[in-house]
């Protein structure tokens, strides 16, 4: 995509309704999980959705049998210690920022932690793609969902790897440690004319974006992936170009100090290094959770934000 003078206007707003940077794709049904509750006893086990949507309890996760309708629970759950007797599902869907349909050239890859470069990619179901002798192994293309899926032992942490013509490499964090029977995430994906977009958005004119730096997007969640409004992000990342942003109604501002309904935010020219992002509620300073990501240059890192103990 090419944004044009014609468009500049309203195209991030646009784009972020389509795919958003929320995944409102369908209609709206909730805010908090008391309002799908309201909606009646068949909504009973259903909790709100990233999207905004009513959707089932997992099945059989370790869940705290005292949780209720706490959806910060999980915070009191130990992280797991890595058992690879012990398989978890574990999904990635994706979706293009500017259309919100599944991409058709993206190939992914799923790495831990502990392996940065990625030399023992995990494997994933589906097609293996040959990517490149220099890409290295591991790749898969999507299903016609936009979707790849993997059985990892319960305690993984680690990411998935994007990469697609015209496009940054992108990284989507799996943290904290995955310690239900199912985790099911969403990303976005986003073209170099986008992300480029998406800072001079932000700061109101061109040529301040670093595109040998990072773009750190961080979304606050509760325990079923709910997004939080009301949280500030900081990270121990320190550079003289970099800035926080928050996302208030589909638009990234410098402005904002917290968390709007969509729970996005994120930082802007990152320096390439292992950085803690952590996320506080802003009106107590109490911390929800944090995250230990490896920003690479010139990348997009995407990382979700839920309680930790």
């Amino acid at each position: 995509m090419v944004f044009g003078t014609a468009i500049l206007g309203g195209a991030f707003a646009v784009a972020c309704a389509a795919c958003s940077l929320i995944f409102s794709t369908s209609e709206v049904q909730c805010a908090t999980d008391g309002d799908c509750h309201a909606r009646g006893p068949e909504f009973a086990s259903t909790h709100c959705s990233a999207s905004q949507l009513c959707v089932a309890n997992e099945a059989g996760s370790t869940v705290d049998e005292d949780a209720g309708d706490d959806p910060f629970f999980c915070a009191r759950i130990p992280s797991p210690t890595p058992d690879s007797t012990k398989l978890v599902d574990l999904s990635l869907r994706i979706v293009e920022l500017s259309t919100g349909a599944p991409p058709a050239d993206v190939l992914v890859r799923l790495c831990s932690n502990s392996d940065a470069p990625c030399n023992k990619a995990r494997p994933l179901q589906g097609e293996q793609v040959d990517a490149g002798e220099e890409a290295g192994a591991g790749w898969a293309a999507l299903d016609d969902a936009g979707a790849v899926y993997a059985k990892v032992e319960i305690g993984f942490d680690g990411f998935f790897q994007l990469q697609a013509p015209g496009a940054p490499p992108t990284y989507q964090t799996t943290s904290p440690p995955l310690w239900r029977e199912a985790t099911n995430l969403e990303t976005i994906f986003l073209r170099t004319d986008e992300v480029e977009y998406f800072a001079n958005t932000l700061f109101g004119k061109v040529g301040l974006y670093n595109p040998n730096a990072g773009l750190v997007l961080v979304f606050a969640k509760d325990c079923y992936l709910g997004d939080l409004a009301g949280i500030t992000f900081t990270t121990t990342a320190e550079g003289p170009d970099m800035h926080a942003f928050y996302i208030i109604d589909s638009q990234p501002s410098l402005q904002e100090t917290k968390t709007g309904l969509q729970g996005g935010g994120g930082f802007v020219n990152v320096p390439p290094g292992l950085f803690t992002f952590t996320a506080t509620w802003a009106a107590t300073g109490e911390r929800l959770g944090a995250a230990r990501v490896l920003v690479r240059a010139g990348s997009v890192t995407i990382v979700d934000i839920s309680p930790t103990p």
